[in-house]
């Protein structure tokens, strides 16, 4: 379907992705850290730069027809403006939005997994749509696609492979598998799909973590249990006002643990879902500084809990379902 756009906007939903570090989370404190979802828009006027109270940034201004990511929104002296970075703004009106950017491959044969380009062949292979996150040539002039994380294609079948021989080929797994058409429903978020997400991020997060060197978490079931309880909370607050709750609990509080919180369009396959919020996190942060990204990162992180909850439905034509994705790590 970014699906979701990790922080993703659904139809006219205003899902959001935001942060808690370890020490805002200890001290309380309600100067958190919040990113909302990014997405681009196309400049219809040759635009000016302003900062946070609405004066013209010196130096060029952005020229008419070319794109801007855009990170938040902000009404400044009563007028709609668009945030790029810190402290940097363009004006609502010299703009309209990109309504999607996300490339997706349809293969119709079943192609063969790599942990990287021209690497190591995994026991895997994919059919149907798969979303691309990332794209490189080789020298060898092989263009070659990621589909999650260590999960490399090749933009061509290998000529070698006889696609109608499956004697000794694993099933082929995909983000929206032709043999799943059916729209994903609320009666999927069982107790059952939930760990099937955790067991799957937190399997990427140490995958990536190894890259570094860095310890592996471990699944607490105390931080699972809140992590739970959040997603409760943070959905049903998005579902009721169409926006993130910045981690702040009914009662006033702050989450009591590092936190990291996306949204998520509902897949059938919880493990799409999981690899979907690990790809926001750590390869679309930018908006955030790389907050979400550095604190799943954190050698000083020992242990993390993850689950999600309903946060709506949305679209008119074809609704969608829609959850909160919430990650609390500790020491």
């Amino acid at each position: 379907m970014k699906k979701s756009k990790y922080f993703k906007f659904i139809a006219s939903s205003t899902l959001a992705l935001g942060l808690v570090g370890l020490s805002n989370a200890q001290s309380n404190n309600q100067n958190t850290v919040f990113a909302a979802s990014t997405y681009q828009v196309l400049l219809t006027h040759n635009s000016y730069i302003y900062n946070s109270i609405g004066h013209k940034v010196s130096g060029p201004s952005l020229k008419k027809g070319t794109k801007q990511k855009i990170a938040a929104t902000k009404k400044i002296n009563g007028k709609n403006y668009l945030k790029l970075k810190k402290n940097r703004y363009i004006k609502q009106a010299n703009t309209k939005k990109v309504t999607d950017t996300t490339s997706y491959i349809n293969i119709d044969d079943s192609r063969q997994v790599y942990l990287k380009p021209n690497g190591e062949k995994q026991q895997l292979w994919v059919t149907g749509k798969n979303k691309i996150y990332e794209t490189m040539i080789t020298s060898d002039g092989m263009t070659w696609y990621r589909i999650g994380e260590s999960k490399w294609i090749k933009s061509v079948p290998d000529p070698d492979m006889d696609i109608t021989d499956s004697t000794n080929k694993p099933a082929a797994s995909n983000s929206e598998n032709n043999t799943q058409t059916a729209a994903p429903t609320k009666d999927m978020l069982t107790t059952d799909y939930k760990l099937a997400v955790e067991k799957r991020f937190v399997e990427d997060v140490n995958n990536w973590r190894a890259q570094a060197d860095i310890k592996p978490l471990t699944i607490n079931p105390e931080l699972h249990d809140y992590a739970t309880q959040r997603a409760i909370e943070a959905g049903n607050y998005h579902e009721k006002y169409h926006t993130s709750d910045k981690h702040t609990r009914p009662d006033g509080s702050i989450s009591a643990h590092g936190e990291v919180e996306t949204g998520e369009v509902l897949t059938r396959n919880p493990n799409d879902l999981a690899d979907d919020a690990f790809n926001e996190f750590i390869y679309n942060d930018a908006s955030a500084n790389w907050g979400h990204r550095d604190l799943l990162k954190n050698s000083e992180c020992t242990r993390i809990g993850v689950s999600i909850g309903f946060a709506g439905m949305y679209g008119s034509d074809d609704p969608v379902v829609t959850t909160m994705f919430i990650a609390n790590l500790d020491y």
